[in-house]
Formats: structure tokens, sequence, C-alpha cells
């Protein structure tokens, strides 16, 4: 189709194709641009792709663009059939000032996305992101945006399929990261890698210790005491470069014969369901969190807590799992030199569906203590939020889900559920 001739049919006041309007967003300039906008099809229709005149903009790397077609009505919330939002395809892009425009426009960062989301196609391939897909060098040539786009999201949602998939789990660089942190969305939604470049560390997936060092520390391992402090080689390789427990076993070609020791899984710090906080000397606190991919004998709930300064260095804390229990999908809430630590899936056979677990680590000493609690807890909650109200003097939950009986599956959490630190004491208030 002849671009610029359909161009100059709709600055005439000619008809023009979807396809062509979106041809024109890219090419021309913002000045031609605007004389085009009054004369084309209705500005938020998408072509068989799905994809707006917005996206469109996007893609053109213009942010003058992007201003345009925002200030004539277009709608920053359509998605395209792979889900993806205009500020999806600008953080595909790694485009900082359209990533930063539309933030400031207010848009949904897919927390609470406008429009339903699509299913995925269970055929469609999946690449998962490694660190070669992140940092200085953002995509191999041979892989696309698209198919990166669509593994991280049914990466996500073989997580949770009812969770949406905000815009943060898929940055390409600190800047574009900042950017989300600066608006409030948690580092533990950025991807593994991105958090790993954000605390310092090389995330590289490169295991330098030797075989033995592998074969004699590469268990997961609780710790003897309150607050031991764990060091050995392969534990920090793991976490400097980000590997996972398969990465580990392909790399000293150890499976099933060499389990270390018998069916225990290798320790791995690629984990879903951890808490990661941000303490008041700049420190981030991670706790728990759970790693569950192939083989299935590495699959692993963690109580362990790792310390990051946030310039690469590191300290690993280990627990009794009478002490603390392991623990994915909780909620760590800052309080003075008190971490809280609550709810939690952990290993569902072995917990009591009654109770709500809650434990506190002491920023200071790095002990864990329960913390008994009596009233009308949630009972076993979990992928929930916390948040700290210091007039009531108390932590407020709300969303996530709930087991209350072993039978039936989780059921979303309605309610608000208050925990009142004068006395332990849990209520329910009715929204």
């Amino acid at each position: 189709m002849p671009v610029l001739d359909n161009t100059v049919q709709a600055v005439l006041g000619q008809p023009m194709s979807i396809g062509a309007f979106h041809q024109a967003v890219e090419q021309l300039s913002p000045k031609r641009l605007r004389k085009v906008l009054s004369r084309v099809v209705p500005l938020n229709d998408q072509d068989d792709a799905g994809v707006t005149a917005l996206m469109r903009a996007v893609r053109s790397g213009n942010v003058d663009k992007i201003r345009l077609l925002l200030a004539c009505g277009a709608d920053p919330e359509l998605t395209d059939h792979l889900d993806r939002t205009a500020l999806d395809w600008a953080v595909s892009r790694d485009f900082i000032p359209g990533i930063e425009l539309l933030l400031n426009y207010g848009v949904d960062r897919g927390y609470h996305p406008k429009y339903p989301r699509r299913p995925m196609d269970a055929d469609l391939p999946v690449f998962e992101p490694g660190p070669e897909a992140w940092g200085e060098e953002m995509l191999p040539q041979t892989i696309g945006r698209a198919l990166l786009d669509i593994s991280i999201r049914k990466l996500a949602a073989q997580e949770d399929p009812f969770r949406p998939i905000p815009a943060i789990g898929m940055v390409r660089s600190l800047a574009a990261l900042q950017l989300f942190l600066d608006e409030g969305d948690p580092l533990t939604d950025a991807p593994l890698f991105a958090r790993c470049k954000y605390l310092g560390l090389e995330a590289n997936g490169e295991i330098h210790c030797s075989r033995d060092e592998y074969l004699e520390s590469g268990a997961r391992v609780f710790g003897k005491t309150n607050g031991e402090v764990i060091k050995n080689p392969f534990y920090t390789d793991m976490v400097h470069s980000a590997a996972s427990a398969t990465t580990a076993r392909f790399h000293f070609e150890s499976w099933l014969e060499d389990c270390l020791p018998e069916g225990t899984p290798i320790w791995s710090n690629d984990r879903v369901g951890i808490s990661l906080t941000r303490l008041a000397n700049g420190n981030w606190v991670q706790i728990g969190g759970q790693y569950d991919d192939a083989p299935e004998y590495d699959y692993c709930v963690y109580n362990d807590v790792i310390e990051y300064d946030g310039r690469g260095e590191f300290t690993i804390y280990g627990y009794p799992k009478d002490v603390f229990p392991p623990t994915d999908h909780h909620s760590a809430t800052l309080i003075n030199d008190h971490l809280y630590v609550i709810g939690g899936l952990g290993d569902f056979i072995d917990d009591d569906l009654q109770q709500t677990n809650v434990y506190r680590w002491n920023i200071q000493s790095k002990q864990f203590e329960q913390v008994v609690t009596q009233g009308q807890s949630p009972q076993q909650l979990f992928k929930h939020t916390a948040s700290y109200d210091p007039h009531r003097q108390a932590i407020i939950i709300s969303g996530g889900k709930r087991h209350t009986d072993v039978s039936k599956p989780a059921e979303c959490n309605e309610e608000l559920f208050v925990l009142d630190l004068r006395n332990n004491t849990w209520s329910e208030v009715k929204v």
C-alpha cells in the first residue's frame, strides 16, 4: 500500500484505512500528523492484531506523537491480541521517555486493567527469559520482543492465572525499573534478573564453585540456631548468578543418582512468592519463597532470610523449621525494628487452616519470634496486601486468597482484616 499517497489523500479530506493511518502515525512528523487526525478513521480503531494508533506512536519512539494522540482522545488502556497496552509496548522497547510520559498520564500499570484480560493460547511457544535477555544486550536478534512478552505473560499466568500482569514485570533496564519503583510498585514484581541487577548482583547465570563444593553444600539445609549465618560457596554463587536449581543440575551434570542428600532439593534463590522489604538503612530483606520448576524433586518452600546491602553484598540467615516455618506468598510489614511476617501458603499439608501465621523478625538480632494472636483471623491467607496504620497501631490485610476448608479450593478474600498490635487481636471488617 502506498502510504504517502494515502496520507496525502487524508490531508486532502479523502478516507483513510486503519492500516494506512497507523503507518502515517509512525512515518509522519507530529505537525503533519496533527493535520491528519481530524480526517481519519476513529482514533481508537484497532487493526487485525489489536494494535492501536497509540501503540504505533510508541513504536515510532516519538513522545510528541504520543502526547498528541492522548490529547485527541486515544485510549491508553486498550490491549492488542497479546494483551499488551501502550505502556507495555513502551516497556518492551525500553522506551524510557514514553514510559515516563504514560506513567505521568496516569495509565494503569497492570494492577487494575480497564478491560478483561485475554486468555493465553496454551500452544504458544515459551521462551523463559534468562540473563541474556536483560541488561546491556536487551535481546538476541533471533528472539522477538513479542515472543519474550508472550513467555513472560504465560509464566506469570502459570503462577496465578487470576492476577493481572504488571508492566514492571517486563522491564529491560534499571532506568525503567526505577520509574516503576518511584510509582510505588514492589520490587518483587520485577523480573528476577532485574531485581538482582538492582541489588548489585551479577545475575549472569554462571556458577563458579567446584563440583566437590556443590556436592558438599548444594542441598537446602535448615539453620541450626535462630538466625544462623550460612556461608558456603555454592549458595553464594546461586545468589550472585540468579541461577536456578535446574541450571545447577545441568552445569554439574547432576541428576537423581546424586541428589544432595537423597531426596533433598538443591538450594536455589530463583523463587516466587518471596517478600522483599527495604529497611531504613537502605538494606533489602528477602524472606522465604518457593522454587517450583522441573525437575519436581527440587521443589522447595524456603524459610531463610537474605539481607542485601544493595551494592552486591549479602548475608544468608538460616532458621530451624520449628522456629520459623517455610513460607511463600506471605506479607512482610516493617514496623520500627521488626518485620511482621503474616500468612503464606507454605507446605499446605502441614498447616493448620484455622490459624493465620504471624511472626516477627528483629532487624537487629536477625531472630524470629512467633506472635500469638487471638480473635477472628483470616485463617490461612496468602498473596494478600498488608499495610501499617500507625494511628491504630494495627496492620490492615486486604485482598489475596484464603484456605478455610481443606476439601475446597482457596477462595478470594473479599474482606478487610485488622491485627491490633496493642493486644495482638484480629478483627474482620466487612467491605
